[in-house]
């Protein structure tokens, strides 16, 4: 329960555009926990985007921006400064990337159960192709999904229909 309470209070956290309004609901969700909190490592994720406005700042600039700055407890009384400031970036994938490596994982699991040229295949390959159609905002229900990546006859109740056979 308290990992659920957790994770909505960081969700409302995220929500907040300016690095004031974010320490706010910080020192909020930091006192609301129902345990103490470690001290001794805090990582925080942020959006470099949006607390340099708009623009990036490059991970060293970030970093010794951050290096002593002194944190606070709810009740505003500093408890420590900041130490060993790190700044990395998040991985990121293109979508040939992503689309690949689902494909591979796909033919994978393939093998591995022997599967029929139609069934989970077919269910596989439309769950695939919906991911990739919905990520990349060309899609927005299974109709459109099938439309670009199937023959022009096909249909998505063509699809269904295969993989309710396979099964």
């Amino acid at each position: 329960m308290a990992i659920l309470f957790f994770c909505e209070a960081l969700a409302e956290v995220a929500k907040v555009t300016s690095d004031s309004a974010a320490i706010a609901a910080l020192r909020e969700l930091l006192r609301r926990l129902p345990e103490p909190v470690p001290l001794e490592r805090i990582t925080v994720t942020a959006d470099l985007e949006v607390l340099f406005h708009g623009g990036t700042s490059p991970r060293e600039e970030i970093r010794a921006s951050l290096e002593g700055r002194v944190i606070y407890d709810a009740d505003g009384m500093p408890i420590g400064k900041l130490t060993k400031v790190s700044v990395t970036q998040a991985p990121t994938y293109t979508s040939e990337c992503v689309s690949s490596a689902l494909n591979r994982a796909i033919d994978d699991i393939l093998e591995a159960v022997e599967a029929p040229a139609t069934g989970l295949r077919d269910g596989l390959n439309l769950l695939v192709n919906a991911a990739m159609s919905y990520l990349k905002g060309e899609a927005d229900d299974l109709e459109e999904v099938v439309a670009p990546n199937w023959d022009a006859d096909t249909t998505l109740r063509d699809v269904l229909s295969w993989v309710e056979d396979g099964t």
